[in-house]
């Protein structure tokens, strides 16, 4: 919202160049008794001048537009505050309150557009007289046809009205020295990542599973979530057996569907949906994390300052720069966290929490993204630490409602068995075991010879244990 608020000034500030541009073209123009040059300098002038009032308009809207998002995200902010560690509450007030700041003296600003606005409609006033004024002028002209034309100046008194009269801008309109260039990197990154994650962080040359699951209701259609709940140390238990019995994108296989630890997850009916949607939910994960990494630490924060200062230049309002720095090291956390995936989806690990020698992606990496060349990932998958992707997946697993995790678990069964058994069906199914453990214990005091006479000369006892279970 404050890029395209930045956006709506800069062109007003361009509107406002033209302007006095064409002024400019005016004053030459009648101090030159050229009529034709005036009229073509006029009506660029009422053109451009007329334009200010629509943009002023989309201005003010995009300005509503920011307001209402700050309301928003203050009232997110202090919704999930309880939450927050002293720390973290620290990091995100400091980010958020140039924010805060900019927005107030978008206010002042706001008041010196509005006033150019005044302004404009006033020289076209003016524009009107002065041209009524020509126009008087060089009908008197004609009159005399007999006065010595070389020493005629037909226009003059119209310039001096209109040089003196002519309200100048009090908008400062100064572009500053900014990097378009490195913004428009920042922005290429952005729109990388609003693409397909799953092509973009997959090892070159991978085919994307287009495997759909078969028609006809699966268990969990049939019996809806089933039961909620379970004990943490259970859960955990299921998310182990899922990765050790089911395939994701990196450990592949043989089976109906490629990706069974992603449907687990997201419950979709094709593989390709529940890949994009599991990486999608990997990203944002190491997205936040990359970022909390770069707020807490002082050096790549100023990395993220020093760019921002080239990036905006000398114009703008003050807080635009650590606003700058803010969207920076938000593109960084998101050049690290496609960094990752890739990391990931390749069999390497990355930690949950990183240290500096864990990062990747330095500023300048982040810029050659921008130009579409990624970072190799040779080497980083080496002697790593951390989660693999289907420590990530069991991860996520955690967090999702235990009944609708096993009645997915319960579909991929039905399918893989209906490989080899084209009729099976869970809900015609009936489990039953019946165990018997029988054992032998040898007496802790046999050797005494009064316990031998006890048990009658048997050199052990027998233990027998049965148990059933079915469901």
């Amino acid at each position: 919202e404050v890029r395209k608020l930045e956006q709506a000034v800069e062109n007003l500030a361009a509107n406002i160049k033209k302007q006095e541009t064409y002024q400019k073209e005016i004053e030459t123009a009648l101090f030159s008794n050229d009529e034709g040059e005036f009229y073509e300098a006029a009506a660029k002038y009422r053109k451009a001048a007329g334009d200010y009032p629509k943009l002023m308009e989309r201005y003010k809207k995009q300005a509503d537009v920011l307001a209402e998002r700050q309301k928003k995200s203050r009232r997110e902010i202090d919704s999930i505050k309880p939450d927050l560690q002293e720390d973290r509450e620290e990091l995100l007030e400091r980010q958020w309150n140039p924010y805060d700041a900019y927005i107030e003296q978008d206010g002042e600003r706001y008041r010196e557009l509005s006033g150019q606005e005044k302004a404009a409609a006033k020289n076209l006033d003016l524009l009107e007289e002065v041209e009524m004024l020509v126009e008087e002028l060089l009908e008197r002209n004609e009159e005399d046809e007999e006065d010595d034309e070389e020493e005629k100046i037909w226009l003059e008194p119209a310039a001096r009205v209109w040089s003196e009269q002519y309200e100048n801008s009090k908008v400062n309109v100064d572009s500053g020295s900014c990097d378009k260039e490195k913004q428009n990197l920042l922005d290429r990154i952005q729109q990388m990542v609003q693409g397909s994650l799953a092509e973009l962080v997959m090892p070159k040359g991978t085919v994307i599973s287009q495997a759909v699951i078969p028609a006809g209701a699966l268990p969990s259609a049939k019996s809806g979530t089933g039961e909620r709940g379970g004990s943490l140390s259970e859960r955990v238990l299921i998310d182990e057996y899922c990765g050790h019995f089911f395939l994701n994108a990196v450990k592949g296989g043989d089976r109906r569907l490629q990706y069974e630890t992603e449907y687990i997850l997201q419950g979709n009916r094709t593989d390709r949906e529940n890949l994009e949607k599991t990486v999608t939910e990997l990203f944002v994960v190491r997205e936040g994390m990359n970022l909390i990494h770069i707020l807490s630490d002082s050096a790549k924060r100023e990395q993220a300052r020093t760019l921002a200062l080239a990036i905006t230049g000398s114009a703008g309002l003050a807080p635009l720069v650590e606003i700058a720095a803010c969207l920076i090291m938000g593109v960084w956390a998101m050049g690290e966290a496609i960094q990752d995936l890739r990391i990931l989806m390749s069999g390497g690990k990355v930690p949950l929490w990183k240290q500096r020698e864990d990062w990747h992606v330095s500023l300048e990496g982040l810029l050659d993204m921008g130009r579409g060349q990624m970072p190799d990932i040779k080497g980083q998958n080496e002697g790593q630490k951390g989660f693999s992707y289907e420590g990530y997946l069991k991860l996520l697993l955690l967090k999702e409602n235990p009944g609708e995790k096993h009645m997915r678990i319960l579909d991929l069964l039905e399918i893989n068995i209906r490989q080899a058994e084209p009729g099976f069906s869970v809900s015609r199914c009936a489990y039953r075991v019946d165990i018997c453990g029988k054992a032998c214990g040898k007496h802790v005091f046999f050797a005494l010879p009064f316990v031998e006479n006890i048990v009658n000369g048997e050199k052990g006892y027998p233990l027998e244990a049965i148990a059933e279970k079915a469901y």
